[in-house]
């Protein structure tokens, strides 16, 4: 295996190494049920009220988005596209008016950092549509998932010898 070549057997892995599917629903299940609350909210809600009706209808849209994604497999590239534009929106329209001035040096800095992160996230859920395999994490589940298939293999092997021993018997 060449260095951080994830090898063929790990296909698996790479598509489900996010999350678990009882997480996905869990995931799913609850992100719904808070964009439809916030939805009705929303709906209930005078237009002068703070946060502005227009952001809790945003909120709902992208908690809606995050249910389809957990759903739904096939239209996961879609709503995770639709996600990585929301975040990159916001961390450019964070950047651009800025921390508020009464918040020290340091403040700024993490405030920036985090927008930073925020566009570089949204931007690579934005244009790729799908969670990244970070490198050295990627590869070290490559390689937990290759030895427990490997043990896998030699358990069924083991099985199936059992099994004949016992029918012969």
């Amino acid at each position: 295996m060449t260095p951080g070549r994830i090898p063929a057997t790990c296909g698996r892995l790479r598509k489900n190494a996010v999350m678990s599917r009882p997480s996905q629903l869990i995931l799913g299940a609850v992100s719904g049920l808070l964009g439809i609350m916030v939805f009705f909210v929303a709906m209930q809600s005078p237009p002068d009220q703070k946060p502005d009706p227009k952001i809790l209808l945003l909120l709902s849209a992208i908690a809606i988005c995050i249910s389809i994604a957990c759903f739904f497999r096939k239209s996961r590239p879609v709503t995770l596209r639709l996600i990585g534009i929301v975040l990159l929106c916001v961390g450019i329209g964070g950047l651009f008016m800025g921390p508020p001035a009464q918040n020290s040096n340091k403040r700024q800095i993490q405030a920036y950092v985090f927008l930073a992160g925020l566009i570089a996230g949204g931007g690579w859920l934005a244009v790729t549509g799908k969670y990244p395999v970070w490198g050295a994490y990627g590869i070290a589940l490559a390689k937990i998932e290759e030895a427990n298939s490997e043990k896998k293999a030699a358990d069924e092997v083991k099985r199936k010898r059992a099994k004949r021993k016992d029918k012969s018997i």
